[in-house]
């Protein structure tokens, strides 16, 4: 019998970040969430990034930290989520400065009661200062004032695991993908 001896480079690798790795002999993806930690107001805050939500958003309790605060609407009013169904309601906008490496920047925020991380930072702050994030180097830039100003992604945070349920059984044949519809034991969105 012949013996087939494969190069480590050339075997393929078990995926072990939940991912389908395939033949890439690299290490398993990073997480897809993004964080920052910098001042808020002079508070330090720990920031999602959030290329899909449209507007920054702020936890209502982390505010109390925070000193010069200024509110541009005190209302509170509600919309619906991307989904459609979800609605969010919010306490309010806040005007509030964010360190951001050797800049401080402004961006309105909206006040909410219950949010997944103290802040997120929307797609209007990543507009205005023409956010780039580098995965290769784990690196967020902006531009304010002519000024180019970077910062280094979190790389310490904790991923809270959420159990998911499959709603019917399916059978997935090997060497195939099937999609399924899943439950979760939280709401759409806690607001």
């Amino acid at each position: 019998p012949r013996i087939l001896v494969v190069p480590k480079f050339l075997r393929r690798e078990l995926p072990k970040d939940g991912v389908n790795s395939k033949n890439i002999p690299k290490n398993p993806s990073r997480s897809p969430l993004i964080f920052i930690t910098t001042l808020v107001n002079n508070y330090q805050t720990k920031i999602l990034i959030d290329t899909g939500a449209t507007t920054t958003f702020i936890r209502e309790d982390v505010l109390q930290h925070m000193a010069h605060l200024q509110y541009i609407r005190k209302t509170p009013y509600s919309f619906t989520l991307a989904d459609g169904l979800a609605p969010f309601h919010v306490l309010g906008v806040v005007e509030v400065s964010i360190r951001f490496g050797n800049s401080t920047t402004k961006i309105h925020a909206h006040i909410a009661r219950k949010l997944c991380a103290t802040m997120i930072i929307g797609m209007n702050y990543i507009n205005k200062y023409n956010l780039n994030i580098n995965v290769a180097q784990q690196t967020i830039s902006i531009i304010h004032n002519n000024h180019v100003s970077s910062m280094n992604m979190d790389t310490d945070f904790e991923l809270h695991r959420i159990p998911v349920n499959i709603s019917k059984p399916i059978q997935i044949p090997p060497r195939s993908n099937r999609s399924a519809q899943v439950s979760i034991p939280i709401s759409s969105i806690s607001s």
